[in-house]
């Protein structure tokens, strides 16, 4: 429950044998192009949208899509399908779909289906930002470029709401902000709060939650390409994107197109209780002590405030920061509260992976921050970054009035859809929370609790998916060659995935860029990468060389810091 909220504050190996190569950009002038939407993205996300002026409840659903203008150059439709593909009768959902259609002036590419990630995120705010600047700089401008919002999510009916006003719900998030450090004796008190918000989402929710989730995206998106009138799907898909677009290929391998998946889990895991959360603890110590060897390259507090002569001292005092802030939380003074074990985890780990490219100016700020956290554990004031972190975990749950169903439904969404897919686990006993509380500590000492929740959120959830997926039909041999591209430092779809997936899928290629990130949406970003994604749409029967390696662009990592993840 927690890694959510986390990264809305933020952004609101084995040795492996693997092929080094470059990409020569013989087409220099769309590399070009591509590093000019680098450019671009950063400049949008300085400015995001804040105001949605388009009402997608004023389109009536209809099973043939009618277009309507939105969003300046966008078209917007609600596309009526099965509520539970399995059985018509128990109604009907309506898909939010977004389409910026090709330039009437080049001649005519087809259509490609791009769905942003992020379990229960509405599509929207990533389409109006970026897809122009993606589908003209990356793509090519004769492409129409289409998303929709998955089931329970964004402008897609029925929504999963778990609390009837922003009030109640604040409130309820603020009960969540001041639970102690999970440790042994405070698992009652998170007990009782999963056990309670599973409650709201089923006494307001209850009777959809069986048909939003994973299947149903999927078949949804088949749907949509239907009334489109295509029989292959085109698919460039960031994290949970990517996932649909693997779940595709097990479902309906012959509707497959061209497919880019980026950032993907392992799909078996999805379904199977607590697997998939233990699957994203595997580079989350690699990427903090990145981070540390990156700090102590600066070679001074000047160059970053956390730096240490000797980089073992470094890890020492982090790791006295965190048992400290276990039993002696900081005393905040605005709002009055209590900085946690827990919030520090959070800030930190929103930091870490440098999303949005933000390296460059998350991990001076992180430096500072745990200057900040231990100064103010050893007496000291309480630091400006410090405050600034803490202030902005209120201003992230901050009650506003909804917008058409996006505040109410995408954070019970985000959790809900993935208990409902995994299906029930069921109430643990303080024994077996004991056990996997050692389990996770032991495997991710950093992190390790703050990802425990989203597993424990689960164990108390009663919703269960109506569909359950066949796990032999991962296995796979499509027409089209797959194209999986991850960081080779991923804290939330780990490298492993992609090439688990790969495995299952014979006919794909791994693309992997030697960075600490999370998708090329969220960076940082290679244009190697994005040449690769370019000519896997637009070359008739290009193929990615097998396990490539590419670099990031230059400037992107935080502190200047180029070493090589492959070190770790």
């Amino acid at each position: 429950m927690y890694v959510l909220s986390a990264l809305q504050v933020a952004l609101t190996v084995s040795a492996v044998a693997v092929q080094c190569a470059t990409i020569p950009l013989e087409h220099s002038q769309h590399a070009e192009k591509i590093k000019l939407a680098t450019k671009l993205l950063f400049e949008r996300q300085e400015d995001p949208i804040t105001e949605y002026d388009f009402r997608f409840e004023t389109l009536t659903p209809s099973e043939t899509l009618q277009w309507a203008d939105c969003y300046g150059s966008f078209k917007c439709s609600r596309l009526k399908v099965p509520l539970d593909y399995q059985d018509h009768s128990k109604g009907n959902a309506a898909v939010a779909v977004m389409m910026l259609p090709a330039d009437p002036n080049v001649p005519f590419l087809g259509t490609i289906y791009s769905f942003p990630g992020g379990t229960g995120n509405p599509s929207e705010p990533f389409f109006i930002a970026a897809a122009q600047i993606f589908r003209d700089y990356i793509l090519e401008p004769g492409w129409n470029f289409v998303t929709w919002d998955a089931r329970g999510a964004g402008q897609t009916t029925p929504t999963l709401t778990c609390f009837e006003t922003q009030e109640e719900r604040y409130a309820f998030q603020q009960r969540q902000r001041a639970l102690p450090a999970l440790t042994k004796a405070t698992w009652p008190e998170y007990q009782a709060y999963y056990r309670d918000y599973n409650a709201k989402c089923q006494a307001l929710s209850g009777d959809v939650i069986p048909y939003l989730g994973f299947i149903q995206t999927t078949r949804d998106l088949v749907s949509l390409a239907t009334a489109m009138g295509q029989d292959k799907i085109n698919l460039w898909g960031f994290s949970y994107g990517a996932n649909i677009g693997a779940l595709l290929v097990a479902l309906y391998p012959h509707k497959v197109g061209k497919l880019v998946l980026d950032s993907v889990g392992k799909i078996h895991e999805s379904f199977a209780p607590g697997t998939s959360v233990e699957f994203e603890l595997r580079d989350h110590c690699k990427m903090v002590e990145y981070f540390l060897r990156a700090c102590h390259s600066t070679g001074s507090t000047d160059g970053c405030a956390f730096y240490s002569p000797n980089i073992a001292t470094m890890r020492t005092r982090l790791e006295n920061i965190q048992k400290k802030l276990v039993t002696n939380p900081i005393a905040m003074p605005s709002p009055s509260g209590k900085y946690s074990s827990e919030n520090f985890k959070q800030n930190m780990f929103a930091s870490l992976p440098g999303l949005s490219g933000g390296a460059a100016y998350l991990w001076p700020a992180l430096g500072y921050l745990l200057v900040d956290v231990e100064t103010a554990l050893a007496g000291g004031a309480i630091g400006g970054i410090l405050t600034s972190y803490y202030q902005g975990g209120f201003a992230a749950f901050e009650p506003s009035p909804p917008v058409d169903g996006r505040q109410q439904g995408s954070v019970d969404s985000q959790l809900g859809i993935p208990c409902t897919d995994s299906g029930p686990l069921g109430s643990i006993t303080q024994k077996e929370f004991e056990a996997l509380l050692s389990k996770f500590n032991r495997k991710d000492p950093n992190f390790g609790t703050l990802f425990l929740q989203n597993f424990l959120v689960c164990t108390e959830w009663t919703g269960d998916n109506v569909e359950k997926l066949d796990l032999a039909l991962l296995d796979q041999k499509t027409e089209n060659t797959i194209t999986f591209i991850s960081h080779n430092i991923d804290p939330l779809g780990p490298i492993e995935g992609a090439k688990s997936m790969s495995r299952k899928f014979r006919n794909s290629r791994v693309v992997t860029i030697d960075a600490v990130g999370h998708t090329q949406l969220l960076g940082p970003n290679s244009t190697s990468a994005h040449m690769i994604v370019h000519d896997v749409f637009n070359v008739v029967g290009y193929e990615a060389p097998r396990d490539l390696v590419l670099q990031p662009d230059a400037g992107i990592r935080g502190f200047g810091y180029d070493a090589s993840t492959f070190d770790l």
